[in-house]
This record gives structure tokens, sequence and C-alpha cells, in this order.
């Protein structure tokens, strides 16, 4: 269902969910910027802890500038509240929210092309910003991550959660530059910081390689789950593993810069999610003593995966994007605790999808970067409401996906993994991104 938009007057309308059942958020207008969306996914749509929803999605603007950030704030009914874009690189994917209302989230900045000497030309991030706002978006502090001393050396943080009241723990990677073979390394790390983003202290593992890209925290336990590549990995609060399993599969391919997710259940069991196969979602089921229960596969092709959500019922659904170029599609598919397939529903054209929110037992939503089937770089947000069995009034067609079973193992990893102590990073006071009040 389209709706015209009236591009002198409004960037900005919000539509009663009674009856369209999907709100669009044309931030852009299309003759004002040349812009293209990046590849990035859409963020879960975030509770706020004050009867309010945060949706968060970067993009890319031609012309030489840097990749930026769109921060939608809304009511509980999806009405905007204020929107903020920022000029960062941001990592796409992880808002922090505290129950006042205030948000805290994390860019890598100052990222250029630098030729190595003697090496490769690669993509340089040497630091990154800490960015806390107040619940009406406005800046409170900004603060800048440097690693001393390391002049070719770069880290770049991807997910991150709180461990409690007052330690930030965030996950990445350390990026070495080997002059020895005009090669990078990335080792996986983990970093801890207060609430005012002050560094307290970090580990890298040495023996991965990769970064640390999904991170989730058990409940009511200060250990957490991290995957890096296809290794799931388990910790105590002090960072030192307690496990650590290799996926094997058939024909296995990890993208490096796929979307991947990790999503504690409700009884302690650990779902992993994402692109492991050349154009195949996988989706597994482990116990927490790491113990594989059960794995799916999509038969699917290219696209983004979204993430996965476990419904008060107990049943999950899993949010992906299907399709190459103009033909993409936004999908959301729910399957039992068991893993099977109850339902599939193709919701509208999209480039990425949020893993769905679940407001109460028959209402779900899905946060897209939608576009106009006749304009595929008129890229907007919007967010899309489904009953429980996926159905809306202009969305959830049924959807002829395939799951299967994978040809899945766990098995423990056999090299030696040990830690090093990373060195203190330098936090200072940095100035704020400029906000942009988007028109209304």
């Amino acid at each position: 269902m389209e709706f015209k938009r009236n591009l002198t007057v409004a960037f900005l309308f919000a539509f009663s969910f009674l009856s369209s059942q999907t709100t669009k958020y044309p931030v852009f207008n299309s003759n004002r910027y040349n812009y293209l969306i990046n590849s990035e996914t859409f963020a879960p749509i975030l509770n706020t802890g004050n009867n309010g929803h945060l949706l968060y999605f970067t993009w890319n603007l031609s012309g030489n500038r840097d990749d930026s950030t769109l921060l939608i704030k809304t009511d509980s009914d999806f009405v905007p509240i204020w929107r903020k874009s920022f000029a960062t690189h941001l990592n796409g994917k992880k808002v922090l929210s505290y129950s006042d209302g205030s948000l805290l989230f994390f860019s890598r900045s100052g990222c250029f092309n630098m030729d190595l000497p003697g090496g490769p030309t690669v993509w340089h991030c040497p630091k990154f910003i800490f960015f806390k706002l107040d619940s009406y978006g406005e800046s409170v502090w900004s603060k800048k991550i440097v690693l001393p001393g390391a002049d070719f050396n770069n880290i770049t943080p991807f997910d991150a959660f709180q461990i409690d009241a007052n330690t930030l723990k965030v996950g990445g990677t350390q990026t070495i530059y080997l002059y020895q073979t005009s090669t990078t390394d990335e080792k996986p790390l983990i970093m801890n910081f207060d609430n005012d983003g002050n560094f307290i202290q970090g580990k890298i593992l040495e023996g991965l390689y990769g970064h640390i890209s999904s991170m989730t925290k058990i409940e009511g336990s200060a250990e957490y789950y991290a995957l890096v590549r296809n290794r799931i990995i388990k910790f105590n609060a002090d960072d030192t593993i307690l496990w650590i399993k290799r996926i094997l599969l058939d024909d296995l391919i990890v993208p490096e810069n796929d979307n991947f997710s990790t999503q504690i259940l409700a009884n302690g069991d650990i779902m992993v999610g994402g692109r492991f196969l050349t154009y195949q979602y996988t989706i597994f089921r482990i116990s927490p003593d790491g113990n594989l229960i059960w794995s799916k596969k999509f038969d699917t092709n290219n696209g983004t995966f979204g993430g996965i959500t476990e419904l008060s019922s107990g049943d999950l659904i899993v949010t992906h994007v299907t399709g190459y170029s103009n033909q993409n599609r936004s999908y959301a598919t729910k399957m039992d605790a068991s893993g099977n397939q109850v339902w599939s529903k193709s919701l509208r054209p999209a480039t990425s999808i949020s893993p769905a929110y679940e407001k109460n037992a028959n209402e779900l939503y899905f946060a897209i970067r939608g576009y106009s089937s006749n304009d595929v770089s008129n890229v907007q947000p919007a967010v899309i409401k489904t009953d429980a069995s996926g159905n809306s009034l202009c969305d959830g067609q049924d959807a002829d996906i395939i799951l299967s079973d994978a040809n899945a193992t766990l098995v423990d990893l056999t090299t030696t993994i040990t830690y090093t102590a990373m060195p203190i990073l330098q936090t200072t006071p940095e100035p704020a991104s400029p906000l942009i009040e988007l028109d209304q």
C-alpha cells in the first residue's frame, strides 16, 4: 500500500495502524539529497524504558561524505517524537537504552584508506566514539577512545551490552599490521567501560581470528556468549572462556561482513543465526553446556539476515531479506521450539529488516528499510504491524520459504586460546558529532 508524500510541506507522516498497519517515515526528500543506503541491517526495535521505542539505521551519502546514522524516537504507538542524524561511521547495530530514557551508542570514526609502508591499502579506523544522549535526543557527552602507541593498528567495536548497573562490556576486534608479511591480522577483544565511557580493562583473545560480531548476556547472571565467525564462546564475568565450540557445516563459508545474531531463550538455550553458508541462512539451537539441539537452513537467495526473536509462547520468529538488487523483499518465518516451520510471510520490498518485536501476544512489529517497487534508490524506514499469524492489511502474504535440517555439528576448538591484557585505552572528551534535527 503506497501513500502520497507531500514533499513541500512535510518529510514525516505517521499513519494509523487501524487503517494501514504500516507506518512510513519518509525522512529524506530525494529531490534534495542524492544518497544510497548501505548494506548494514536495521537494529532491533528498542524499547526505551519510558513507554517509547527507538528506530536506528545507517545510510551512506554520496559525494565523499561520511556514513551517517539516523535515530527516530517514537511513542508507544510508533508516532515520531524526534529524529536526529549523525555524521559518523557507525557500527550500524547497537544502541543501549537506560531506564530514564537516555541512550548510549558508539561509532567508528575518522576512518580512511591508508597506504601501509611496504604493504596494502587498508581501511583504517584509529578511534571510536561513545555518544550519550538524553531522552530528548540532546547530547550529554561524547568521548573518544584511542589505542595508544600503535600507528597502524586500530580497534573497532561491533557489539555491546550492560553487564551490570555500572559496567558496559564491548566486543570487537584489534586490527594489527604485520610488517613481515605486509598483511593484517584481526584479533577479537573484549573491553570494559564504566557508564561514563571511561576504560576499565580489556582482553585480547590470542589464537582466534576475526571479530566479535554478536554478544548476549545471560539474564540473572554475569556470564555471556559471544560469536566470532563460526565459533560460539561462553564467558564468565571476568571475560574468561568457559567453553568454545566450532560450528561445522558442509560447504561452510562465513561472510566476514554479514549480520549474525545470538539470542538467549527463556530456558537458557542460545539461538545463533546468520549466513554461514554461501547463500543460505542457518540457525542453531544450542544448550547452555554447548551441545547442538537442532539446526535448520533456509533455502534462500542472497540477502541480509535480520535476527531471531523468542515470543512469549516459546515460538521463534526469524527475519531476513532475500533477493538481488531491486528484487529484495523482507520475510518473517515462525517456528516452534523444536524448529518446525509454522508459517512464512512475505512482508514488503526492503533492503533490511529488524528482528521481530512482540508488543503483545497478537501484535508483532518489524522495522524495515523499504523502497518503492519502481525506485530502488528511494529507501525509507517503515514499521510494519502484523497479528500473531503474520498477517496485516497490506503485508503478510504467504511465502514459499523452505526450511530443512542442516548437516551441522559442534566440536570443541582444539586451538589454544590465551589472553593478553589490553593497554590502557586513552579516553578523552570529543566534540559531539553534529546532531541534525531533521525537518518535520
